[in-house]
């Protein structure tokens, strides 16, 4: 079973505003029932900082 949080989050940069798309997959593994693999993805230009603010996000699964 695998479920996704996918929060809205925006970022700003250099003056230049936008919503970055920040997905995080959570995988149980069912043979040890307090086991998770938890795996955020994100892609960002070279030598560029980033500080976030989470405030929603979506569950599905």
């Amino acid at each position: 079973e695998r479920s996704f949080l996918k929060p809205n989050i925006h970022y700003d940069v250099i003056g230049k505003s936008g919503v970055l798309n920040l997905s995080q997959s959570i995988k149980k593994d069912i043979d040890l029932w307090s086991s998770y693999k938890n795996k955020w993805s994100i892609k960002l230009p070279s030598n560029i900082p980033l500080q976030l603010y989470i405030n929603t996000a979506t569950y599905s699964g």
